[in-house]
């Protein structure tokens, strides 16, 4: 256990956590933090300020499989990928993404704040959007979920799995709730198979079975 009180007035407002390392996110500032154990105090190892403010914050490996880059979903429709302090490169979109989620290999899906949804290649050196589809409801994307639901027990993706997820969740700001199946990176999605409202604005979301691995899979939403 231990306390690290971070040199940021904003309020933070996003946290990811890889191995011994945490990065917190404010509305303009990125901060990684080095925890290093045995008692010794966490120090902070990077910084960076951002031109525009930060709707969403997401930690993936792009620059290297050992590499850990924070994505910043940014409100001037930018995707900005950050290599310690400084931005790597960036992903101009077509509207503000509100959330960011990997999918496999270097593929990454995204959520607007229009409604829209999209898919973005990371690579090394570069990015580059793959396709981005308009969706009936036009609430902004709040949360986003890919799993492979076609399995007994749902498969979440990882860096290291090759395997391609087959089915995305979206959450909104109205409290809607929709299943898309995914059909590649170079194919859009099917329109949404399914759907439900939870009355409340989706802050999160996660998938798993409910109770027995075989017999149910379920949505977990919160608001």
């Amino acid at each position: 256990m231990f306390r690290y009180d971070a040199n940021v007035s904003e309020k933070l407002r996003g946290l990811e956590v890889q191995g011994s390392d945490i990065w917190i996110s404010g509305d303009y500032i990125v901060s990684s933090i080095a925890v290093s154990g045995g008692g010794k105090k966490p120090t902070e190892k990077h910084y960076y300020l951002s031109n525009d403010k930060i709707n969403y914050m997401s930690v993936g490996h792009i620059a290297g499989e050992l590499v850990n880059n924070p994505i910043l979903c940014c409100q001037d429709k930018l995707l900005r990928v950050l290599n310690g302090d400084e931005m790597l490169y960036s992903v101009a979109l077509a509207a503000p993404a509100s959330v960011i989620t990997y999918m496999d290999k270097d593929m990454y899906i995204y959520g607007c704040s229009d409604g829209s949804i999209g898919l973005v290649q990371l690579g090394r050196e570069k990015g580059a959007g793959k396709w981005a589809v308009p969706t009936r409801s036009k609430s902004a994307v709040t949360a986003i979920r890919v799993c492979d639901f076609s399995s007994v027990r749902p498969q979440f993706p990882k860096i290291e799995q090759k395997g391609q997820p087959s089915d995305l969740v979206v959450g909104r700001d109205d409290g809607s709730l929709e299943l898309y199946r995914l059909r590649g990176a170079e194919e859009l999605p099917a329109e949404s198979s399914g759907s439900s409202s939870t009355k409340e604005s989706i802050t999160g979301l996660d998938v798993g079975p409910i109770r027995d691995p075989s017999i149910d899979l379920g949505f977990e939403p919160w608001g």
